[in-house]
């Protein structure tokens, strides 16, 4: 039995020895069973596993990840909603993926409060008050009724990165808004959980956007970079003390991708897994099978899909042997 220890910073141990009487993330014990998960009755919270998720918004590219796995399928999909633009169409457009996707059983919904126009620089337009004023709540609620004809349970996260400097949201019109979109859900009646997602940075920029207890089902964070997952602490030990269910609703290997097999397996998914195993609050993850070196603004992220390296495939498939990670059934 191999054990690798992975040093944290003293200013994250400080952060996270009063959290918890044991200390996340320091030592991985290989081939040793994960640590149980926690439970905290929250909406569409599994108990005891961590459903396994995957996206983004392409049916194609979840089948190729799907092809790769051979044994295991993803019991969630990940897509997006704009909710300004034609949510009858979105749904529509949901069900032909849903489709061809047979081993789903509940969507991953990001939720964005920001309009984006490629002109030279990124610009940003936030709408977070015009949600939180009701100019869009037709909108809402014909989005809602609609997925609740598609019958699958959805986890929505409003305002997704609400953090990101990317975004550039105002924390109160943020909150302001998240909490007008939770009381149209509950209205609504649809099977669903809601998600306050976290961009991978301290605590300390994320807690300012916090709606509260009471309108937050579950946490999320995006991870991407290697540094993204050492980073990670302070978000998950905070979703534990706040005894609410983390997903880690976006991830790939960005700068990594898979295509130096045991190298990049060490660099990404190793850590990755890692943090999954160790944190019993951790209930879902989700990862991105794409080819990110082909679009140009993302060129230098790499390719992220298990089908172009067979030793990560296989090194994945192992991890998802382990009855810890809740599957799809074709």
């Amino acid at each position: 039995m191999k054990i690798k220890i992975l040093f944290l910073s003293h200013r994250l141990i400080k952060l996270l020895w009063p959290v918890t009487a044991f200390c996340f993330l320091v030592i991985k014990v290989q081939s040793a069973e994960p640590i149980p998960r926690e439970y905290y009755g929250a909406k569409l919270e599994p108990r005891d596993q961590v459903l396994h998720g995957a996206g983004q918004t392409n049916a194609e590219d979840v089948l190729s990840y799907i092809a790769s796995l051979e044994r295991h399928a993803p019991v969630i999909f990940m897509d997006y909603i704009k909710v300004k633009e034609a949510p009858g169409e979105f749904v529509n457009k949901l069900r032909r993926k849903l489709s061809k996707l047979p081993s789903i059983r509940a969507v991953q919904l990001g939720m964005s409060f920001v309009t984006r126009e490629e002109s030279g620089d990124r610009r940003h337009e936030s709408y977070a008050l015009d949600f939180a004023r009701g100019k869009y709540d037709e909108e809402f609620m014909t989005l809602f009724t609609q997925l609740k004809e598609v019958g699958v349970p959805c986890y929505i996260r409003i305002g997704y990165e609400c953090n990101g400097k990317h975004n550039g949201y105002d924390a109160v019109e943020y909150k302001e808004a998240f909490i007008h979109v939770t009381k149209l859900l509950r209205e609504s009646k649809l099977n669903a959980a809601t998600v306050w997602c976290v961009y991978p940075v301290q605590i300390e920029s994320a807690m300012p956007f916090y709606p509260g207890n009471d309108w937050v089902d579950w946490w999320g964070i995006d991870l991407f970079t290697p540094e993204d997952i050492k980073e990670s602490g302070p978000i998950v030990a905070a979703a534990r003390q706040h005894r609410k269910p983390l997903m880690i609703a976006e991830s790939t290997p960005t700068g990594v991708g898979v295509t130096k097999g045991e190298e990049s397996w060490k660099a990404w998914f190793e850590p990755y897994f890692s943090l999954i195993r160790c944190n019993p609050g951790i209930k879902a993850f989700f990862y991105i099978n794409w080819n990110w070196s082909k679009y140009p603004q993302w060129s230098k992220w790499g390719d992220a899909r298990l089908q172009s390296n067979e030793t990560v495939a296989k090194r994945y498939r192992d991890e998802m042997d382990s009855p810890l990670f809740q599957q799809g059934k074709e």
